[in-house]
């Protein structure tokens, strides 16, 4: 209390009761993993809509700085590769499956946003302090996340991924009880493993 009313601290007292909340980008965790470690969960599916390049594309920065985040306090997390390298590769485009051979910690479905709907390119991946959208680019948004997950025939995105990449999702999902289980991988898993995982 100062003078008889309630004091809520200020930017220079620390210690007040104010409440300060940041978001995960701040650390340039964009995609809410952390949490989800704590959780033991089997796998994660990480959608990265960042702004990474100057295109406005991720480049899987903040995969990677979970990844630290979570070595530098012991917690399992799967290997993966550095900006430089994601982009090199080109798996900072198309969807991976990081950790499929571990043997802890969840294993990673990485969906980076990509423009894999014709028209998406220079309209979805707008900055990050972009206050309005024009809603005649709505159904641009709309349309380019849904192919950018269900990567249907036909589309831009259905080339960097296996035909059945919706069973191969579903293989993702059951991977770590399979491999508790001792259950072999089935052969169709197995193919989606080969082309999908990154380790």
């Amino acid at each position: 209390m100062v003078n008889g009313k309630p004091s809520f601290g200020s930017q220079s007292d620390p210690d007040g009761p104010i409440l300060r909340l940041d978001d995960g980008g701040m650390d340039k965790q964009n995609i809410p993993v952390a949490p989800l470690l704590y959780r033991d969960v089997d796998v994660i599916v990480a959608v990265d809509n960042s702004g990474d390049l100057t295109t406005n594309w991720p480049n899987g920065t903040a995969l990677y700085t979970t990844m630290q985040w979570a070595q530098q306090r012991n917690i399992a997390f799967p290997n993966v590769p550095s900006p430089d390298q994601m982009v090199a590769s080109g798996n900072s485009t198309k969807p991976r499956f990081y950790g499929c051979n571990a043997s802890s910690g969840p294993l990673i479905v990485y969906l980076p946003a990509a423009p894999v709907s014709n028209g998406a390119n220079g309209v979805v991946n707008i900055g990050t302090v972009s206050f309005s959208v024009d809603a005649k680019y709505v159904p641009f948004f709309i349309t380019n996340g849904q192919m950018n997950a269900l990567r249907p025939a036909g589309s831009p995105g259905a080339a960097d991924v296996p035909s059945n990449w919706a069973q191969c999702v579903g293989c993702a999902v059951m991977l770590r009880q399979l491999k508790k289980a001792g259950t072999p991988i089935p052969a169709t898993c197995q193919t989606c493993f080969n082309q999908l995982c990154y380790s």
